[in-house]
């Protein structure tokens, strides 16, 4: 086990593309046997989704991505002349609602906030499973090894001899 941890560690002994290492359609087969079993990634995300600490990242997460929406939205709107005012004047009223919206709801649920995590996290798979559904997804993923299939490893990308970016040794 060591050895192959050494090996994991060290990294490649020479630089390599993707494309040498594996056939695109070999890759085309793998994708098209992934997306037929897309059932099995919903029911896999569904189980953990029972986990409370899953489920709240996946609502931070959530959450984070909305924060940095309404952040670039409201900075175009501040570019226009009386819409700036105008955004802020209805976020700062909308963040007062929903704060004390949100006061009025963990009082009113308590402990079922967990409860709520979990509910958000499974919204959350629907919406990722029914995207990976999407028929422009498998080529999408495809597209993905196109544009990195000749691109040299770490290795040879960095400069450095064995592709590392930390230090130390394998423990």
């Amino acid at each position: 086990m060591s050895v192959a941890a050494e090996a994991a560690y060290d990294g490649p002994a020479a630089p390599f593309t993707l494309a040498e290492l594996v056939q695109r359609e070999h890759v085309e087969q793998l994708l098209t046997e992934a997306f037929a079993h897309l059932d099995l990634a919903e029911v896999f995300l569904d189980q953990i989704a029972e986990s409370p600490l899953v489920a709240t990242l996946a609502t931070r997460f959530v959450g984070r991505l909305v924060s940095e929406v309404v952040a670039t939205n409201r900075a175009v709107a501040e570019k226009i002349p009386g819409v700036g005012s105008l955004v802020s004047l209805g976020s700062n009223m909308a963040g007062k609602v929903v704060g004390a919206a949100d006061k009025q709801f963990e009082a009113l649920l308590g402990d079922t906030a967990g409860k709520g995590a979990t509910f958000a996290m499974r919204r959350l798979n629907k919406v990722a499973v029914e995207t990976l559904r999407d028929p422009a997804a498998q080529q999408a993923a495809l597209q993905v090894f196109d544009l990195y299939a000749d691109t040299p490893s770490a290795a040879e990308a960095t400069g450095s001899e064995t592709g590392r970016t930390c230090t130390g040794s394998p423990t």
